[in-house]
């Protein structure tokens, strides 16, 4: 109910806005989208085309070009590095640039420094004003400062960290316990800047966060290389500005968010990428978090958020895989998350273009406020609430398997609500509770089952005239979508629209839920369905849909693995399904279903032909019972006993 009243209270402001603007501007308006914190993260350019209808589009204000980063920000010289060495409890360097106070050493002048050896207690400073660049070479360097950060950059036009060939370096910072002197100049990371930093280098780097972060950046952070192992107490590496990682690997074991950026001050800021690399986290609290936007096009990244899957999601701290204020972009890597909340959410927006995914989650597979877009990817959902959830979804390729203990995809804006359907109607047409369709064809043995060719007459519950919200939609317009759901299996409290792909839907075993369920209209014009699931809820295409569908309610539930198939009048397999779970209603479409042909209903036996995610489009079915024989008509062929939906739960 929150959001709705603030997609309202938005909605209200924009519309003013608008007719202001307007009337003193012509058509042309440009509004700002923010979310409940007041981010502002889209610009919308509203146009008239016509004169009645606007056209809209989003530009977004993340601009990920826009770094501190440069092509020899990697390159060095020994010859030209000045040489710093530690000992233990003292520091020796021969150089103007170098200014040494006990174990500390404060570098001044911007150049190459090559750092080699172990402070015991001790502490490396940049503080400098010039142009151009600090690079500081770590060769087999151990620091611990029992005050403040290891490394501390206070001021430079930038600095750069290079972790020298086949060199192991180590920075630790004391505990908030051990550190009695703390006060406010205390840096929060054992591995602190105040202007942007890069890492390169071949090398490792292990950094302990003992007080509170483990790498903290005030501007920018660039990870270009490397082996980094991070241990913090609290967020393992954080960059106010933007965090990119390019390629190495990094480990982060964290107490609370494992990668994060984020920028109250600038809208424009606050935003992580990831380029490549292997990236391995472990966080109490989001594993990957960003104030705008993520954009991540390669890599193989590990993800354990919230203490996992198993963990029910925490109120308090946020347990997410991957977690954006702006939109989600990936268009590419391999991917696995476990999480106690959300693996991938957004307040906005998520796209996915390619990748592969491996998502548990202990709320939401992949969720987004605003819209989910798919274009393609290997997406698997081996355990959530809910697998995909959105206001709007569309799915255009790819392949997606989810698993989900209640909706298997979920067009709501969150609003939570129940809906009656018309006088406790069923959505073929109004017939009361238990009453039976006018039975045409050859019987069944057991006439229970029985069907009607005709489409509705009577008020279609399917129409969702004042029932939804015209905004809400799930489009599928190509890709395989293989969904086990307990709750409903495709979902919309709005409308579903379909022109393409496959779905194969095992849905639910009670009766308060539907393997299809929708308050608005199901408009379908191509592609493939086969959605089972138990009989109480069951619903199918909208009457006008221009292509046909059979829905069927068997007499009796049917036990799992019980082969159903459809055969032509000349004996060949339409298709035939294999239900992972008991069922006693299917719906099912195909383009070569043609009204005024004569079809075979089976049910049992085996098939010969080619499976795939247990759905054969071929071969031959051996034994089995043949449950009726009908003719094909135009839209949807009913089949079966079909009760009043009443309360529908969305």
């Amino acid at each position: 109910m929150k959001k709705l009243i603030h997609i309202l209270i938005i909605f209200c402001m924009l519309a003013f806005l608008g007719s202001q603007y307007m009337a003193q501007n012509g058509n042309v308006l440009s509004v700002f989208a923010q979310t409940e914190t007041g981010t502002v993260l889209e610009e919308e350019d509203v146009a008239a085309e016509d004169g009645n209808e606007p056209a809209i589009t989003s530009v977004d204000k993340v601009d990920f070009s826009d770094t501190h980063e440069d092509a020899f920000d990697a390159e060095w010289s020994e010859a030209d590095a000045i040489s710093i060495q530690l000992n233990g409890d003292s520091i020796s360097a021969e150089n103007e640039s170098v200014v040494i106070d006990g174990t500390t050493v404060t570098i001044v002048t911007a150049g190459s420094y090559l750092i080699q050896g172990k402070l015991n207690d001790g502490q490396i400073v940049v503080n400098s004003e010039d142009e151009g660049p600090i690079k500081l070479i770590l060769n087999n360097v151990e620091i611990t400062d029992s005050k403040n950060a290891a490394i501390m950059i206070e001021n430079a036009d930038k600095a750069i960290i290079i972790l020298a060939d086949g060199s192991t370096n180590i920075l630790n910072d004391a505990s908030e316990t051990a550190n009695e002197a703390t006060d406010e100049n205390r840096a929060d990371a054992a591995l602190y800047s105040k202007a942007d930093l890069s890492i390169y280098g071949s090398g490792s780097l292990v950094v302990n966060g003992n007080y509170k972060e483990g790498i903290s950046v005030k501007d920018g952070l660039i990870i270009g290389s490397g082996d980094i192992t991070i241990q913090a107490v609290e967020d393992g590496i954080y960059g106010k500005d933007y965090l990119v990682v390019g390629d190495g690997r990094v480990t982060v074991t964290a107490g609370k968010d494992g990668l994060k950026s984020e920028n109250e001050d600038d809208t424009s800021q606050g935003f992580i990428e990831i380029r490549g690399g292997e990236i391995n986290i472990t966080s109490d609290g989001d594993s990957i978090s960003a104030g705008t936007d993520i954009r991540i096009s390669g890599g193989t990244i590990h993800l354990s958020g919230g203490g996992g899957s198993s963990v029910n999601p925490n109120e308090e701290i946020s347990g997410k895989g991957i977690k954006a204020s702006g939109t989600i972009q990936i268009d590419g890597g391999t991917i696995s998350v476990d999480a106690s909340d959300d693996a991938i959410h957004s307040d906005t927006k998520v796209i996915i273009n390619d990748g592969s995914f491996s998502l548990a989650s202990g709320d939401d597979g992949i969720h987004a406020d605003n819209e989910i877009e798919i274009n393609n990817g290997q997406i698997l959902i081996k355990q959530s609430e809910e697998g995909i959830e959105s206001a709007v979804i569309t799915i255009n390729s790819g392949t997606i398997d989810i698993t989900s203990k209640d909706d298997g995809m979920n067009a709501s804006d969150g609003s939570g609500e129940e809906r009656m359907g018309p006088g406790g109607s069923d959505f073929f047409g109004g017939r009361g509770m238990g009453q039976r369709p006018v039975y045409r064809g050859q019987a069944p043995e057991n006439m229970d089952a029985v069907q009607n060719p005709i489409a509705p007459q009577s008020p279609d519950i399917n129409s969702g005239e004042n029932q939804s919200a015209s905004s809400i939609m799930l489009t599928i317009n190509g890709g395989l979508i293989i969904v086990n759901a307990g709750g409903d299996g495709l979902d919309s409290n709005g409308s579903i629209g379909m022109s393409g792909g496959t779905v194969l839907v095992n849905g639910p075993t009670n009766s308060g839920n539907g393997s299809l369920d929708y308050m608005g209209t199901f408009d379908l014009s191509g592609g493939t369905v086969v959605a089972v699931g138990s009989a109480g809820m069951a619903q199918g295409s909208s009457a006008d849909s221009s292509q046909n569908s059979i829905m069927m309610n068997f007499d009796a539930v049917q036990e799992a693995n019980t082969l159903f198939s459809i055969l032509d009048q000349n004996g060949n397999v339409v298709l035939a399904f294999e239900p992972v779970k008991q069922y006693q209603s299917v719906f099912l479409t195909t383009p070569v279903l043609k009204a005024g042909e004569t079809y075979t209903v089976r049910l049992g036996g085996t098939c010969s032909g080619t499976e795939q995610d247990h759905l054969y489009t071929d071969g031959t079915v051996i034994d089995g019972t043949v449950y009726t024989t009908f003719e094909m008509a135009e839209g949807t062929t009913q089949i079966g006993t079909f009760a009043g939906r009443g309360m529908m739960r969305k």
